[in-house]
């Protein structure tokens, strides 16, 4: 479910700061190196689907079948 200030409420405070449940926090990072074309690529296609190019790479990741 995505983070909104409609659920907001849901998810409780720390500190009185509004915390998201430990499953959906992004705190982890791939640090990849492309050429300008492929990054150029991924950004088109992230900003086609209105995606970031991590959620665009996450969704692609996800439905990628070797078979």
């Amino acid at each position: 479910m995505p983070f909104n200030k409609d659920n907001a409420v849901n998810y409780g405070s720390k500190g009185g700061k509004v915390t998201k449940p430990p499953g959906t926090v992004r705190d982890k990072q791939l640090k990849i190196n492309l050429t300008p074309v492929e990054f150029d690529a991924i950004s088109d296609k992230a900003e086609a689907f209105k995606l970031s190019k991590a959620e665009l790479i996450v969704r692609a990741v996800s439905e990628y079948d070797e078979e």
